[in-house]
Formats: structure tokens, sequence, C-alpha cells
């Protein structure tokens, strides 16, 4: 039995090592990682597009960061809550490569928000250590 959970907890450990070796290899930071996982989820894209999803995952970061997810409680003020879903979606709209559908944005937005909604709580608190 020991031994069992001695094994899974050596699995998680080099789990967590590839993926913090993935964040570091693509040049961002954990934050970021997790908008550009949730962008090129499911897609089977080139280099450039790669390159440009990265792109549009930091900027809206650092946008969303700068302009609403700074207000605290932001999810709960419907002014706010809808600004950030209307900037996710524009962003997307106007930034991802032609082979994302509209509804694939659509899909994306709401993830993207969610993850917002559960991991920034305003006045730069967020569960990443650094934000």
């Amino acid at each position: 039995m020991l031994e069992k959970v001695f094994s899974r907890l050596i699995d998680l450990v080099q789990s967590l090592s590839d993926r913090d070796a993935e964040t570091k290899r693509e040049g961002l930071d954990d934050e970021q990682k997790a908008i550009f996982d949730i962008l090129r989820s499911e897609k089977n894209l080139t280099k450039a597009q790669t390159k440009l999803i990265k792109k549009i995952a930091v900027e809206l970061l650092e946008q969303l960061k700068r302009e609403k997810l700074n207000i605290e409680d932001w999810w709960t003020k419907q002014a706010t809550s809808s600004a950030v879903h209307t900037t996710i979606y524009n962003k997307l709209f106007e930034s991802l490569p032609d082979d994302y559908g509209k509804e694939e944005i659509k899909s994306k937005t709401a993830t993207v928000y969610e993850h917002l909604v559960n991991f920034y709580r305003g006045r730069g608190r967020s569960q990443y250590k650094h934000a």
C-alpha cells in the first residue's frame, strides 16, 4: 500500500516537472500558459499559429489584469463581468487564426472566462504565486 502511494507521488512530481519544463520551453509563466493551453486545446497548430496563440494569451491576460481583474470581486459586478467576457471575445474574434470558427471562439471565450472567475479574485489577488 505504501509503495503504491509513493509510486503515485513520484508520478505526480514527474508530471509537475514535465509541465514546468514545458512552461519554460514555451517562454510563458504559469498564468499565461493556462490561457495558452485553453486557446490551443484540441487544435493542431503550425509553429506560426502557436507563436500567434502565445502572443494572444499574453496580450489578453495583460489587458484584463490592467483593466478589469484588479477590481474587487469583479465577477460579481454585472458591468465588469460583462466587460471581461466581451474583452475576451473581441480579442479572440479579432486575433485567432481563421480556422477557429465562430462557435469555437464562443467556446474558448467561455472557457477563458470561467478560468478567470476561478483564479482571479480582484485587487491583484489570484491563485498564482506572483500575481
